[in-house]
C-alpha cells in the first residue's frame, strides 16, 4: 500500500505558538510525567489520563532519553479553544505544553518531550519525530505504514522538504524518513544529530552535520529511503505505543480476547462532550509463535466497533497488519513475533467485543 495523502489535512497541527496558559476554569489531573487539564464540559474515559501520562516514558525510552516530569496536556472544548487559540487548528504545542480539541492527540505530546531535550530545531525533523511515534497517523495503524515503497513508484524525495516551514511539510514523508533513520541507525545518533542542527536551514550545513554524526552521506540515505532499503539484522524496531500494552497469551494454537468497551473502565481511553463523542480505545499485545496465514474475526453487536492488529517488530516500511469490522473476518499472512491488538469503539457505548485470531488450516 502506497499512500499519497496530505497529512497536514489529517493532523492539522501547529507546532510552536505563543500564549499564556490559564488553568483556573479547567479540571485538573496530576500524573507522574504530565498534568492533564480539561474543560469542565468534557468527560475523559477513566483510562485516558494515565494513557497520555505513560506515553511520555514510552517515547523517552524508545529514544534513549530521560522522561520529563513537568509536561502539560490540555483537552479543550471548541468554544474555549477557538476563543483562546483561534487559528491553531485541532492541536498545537508550545514548549512543554500541548493543547488539543481531542482527548489524546499524542503527536503534540511528542513535541513537548522533544522540547525537553532540544529536539525541536528544524520543523522537518520535529514533525517527523512526532509523526514517527504518532499511533494514529494516516491509515490509523501507526507510522510504520505511512509509506510503503514499490519499485515502480518510489517514495517522495525527503530532501525537498527538509528546509520547509512546519505548515508546508507532508507529515507522512517526514515521519517515514525519521522512522527510517531510527530503524537503520538507532535513536542515539538521531538525537545527537537534531540536537546540534544549525540555526539556519541550510542544506549544505545539514549534509555536513549528517556526515559528522552518521558517517555517511545524507543524499545516499535519502535515495535508499525512496526505494525501500532492506531491513538489516539488529535494526531498531519503531514500535507503536500499543506495543507497550499488557500481553494476553495464546490459547493452544489460537488467540482469543474479550472486552467490554466501558468508558468507566481504567483501561479504556476516550471521552465524551456535550456535542461530540470520541473514539474509545483499548489495546493489548500478543505473540504469534509461527509464520502463517491467520483469520482475524471480530464478534460484536456494535456496527461501529472494529479491531486492528499490527506488528511490533521488523522494518517500518514492511506492512504486517490487518483490520476487521463487526461480524467480519480478514485473512492475513503474518510472521511470527509480537503484535498489538487495538479495539476501537464509541465512548458513549459499552460494546461487548470478542476477538479471535486463529491459523488457517
Amino acid at each position: 500500500m502506497n499512500l499519497r495523502l496530505d497529512y497536514r489535512a489529517l493532523l492539522l497541527v501547529v507546532t510552536v505558538v505563543t500564549g499564556a496558559a490559564c488553568h483556573a476554569d479547567l479540571d485538573e489531573w496530576n500524573g507522574e510525567h504530565l498534568d492533564y487539564y480539561s474543560s469542565p464540559s468534557l468527560v475523559a474515559c477513566t483510562g485516558t489520563h494515565e494513557y497520555v501520562d505513560r506515553f511520555v516514558p514510552f517515547v523517552a525510552g524508545e529514544l534513549g532519553v530521560s522522561a520529563p516530569t513537568d509536561l502539560e496536556y490540555q483537552w479543550l472544548d471548541a468554544e474555549y479553544f477557538i476563543r483562546k487559540y483561534s487559528g491553531k487548528h485541532r492541536g498545537f504545542a508550545r514548549r512543554r505544553r500541548a493543547y488539543s480539541l481531542d482527548p489524546f492527540l499524542l503527536h503534540e505530546v511528542v513535541h513537548t518531550i522533544g522540547s525537553s531535550h532540544g529536539l525541536n530545531r528544524w520543523p522537518f525533523f520535529t514533525e517527523g519525530l512526532a509523526s514517527a511515534y504518532d499511533p494514529w497517523l494516516g491509515t490509523g495503524f501507526g507510522p510504520r505504514w505511512v509509506h510503503t515503497p514499490i519499485p515502480e513508484d518510489p517514495l517522495p524525495d525527503p530532501r525537498s522538504e527538509m528546509t520547509w516551514d512546519a505548515e508546508d511539510i507532508f507529515y507522512g514523508t517526514a515521519g517515514s524518513f525519521v522512522a527510517f533513520l531510527l530503524n537503520r541507525h538507532g535513536p542515539a545518533k538521531f538525537v545527537a544529530f537534531v540536537q546540534d542542527l544549525p540555526t539556519s536551514r541550510n542544506m549544505d550545513k545539514l549534509r555536513e552535520r549528517f556526515r559528522d554524526v552518521y558517517g555517511i552521506e545524507l543524499d545516499d540515505e535519502a535515495e535508499l529511503f525512496m526505494v525501500g532499503a532492506p531491513c538489516e539484522e539488529g535494526s531498531t524496531p519503531i514500535r507503536v505505543y500499543d506495543c507497550a500494552m499488557p500481553e494476553i497469551p495464546m490459547q493452544e494454537d489460537a488467540w482469543f480476547y474479550e472486552k467490554t468497551m466501558d468508558c468507566e473502565d481504567e483501561d479504556v481511553v476516550g471521552g465524551t462532550g456535550s456535542e461530540k463523542v470520541w473514539r474509545s480505545v483499548h489495546g493489548v499485545t500478543m505473540t504469534l509463535p509461527t509464520d502463517g496465514q491467520y483469520a482475524l474475526h471480530l464478534t460484536t453487536e456494535d456496527e461501529d466497533t472494529f479491531v486492528q492488529i499490527g506488528a511490533c517488530f521488523g522494518c517500518p516500511w514492511e506492512p504486517r497488519y490487518a483490520a476487521v469490522g463487526a461480524g467480519n473476518t480478514a485473512l492475513v499472512d503474518l510472521d511470527a513475533g509480537p503484535y498489538y491488538v487495538r479495539i476501537l469503539s464509541e465512548s458513549d457505548r459499552a460494546a461487548d467485543v470478542q476477538v479471535l485470531l486463529a491459523p488457517e488450516p
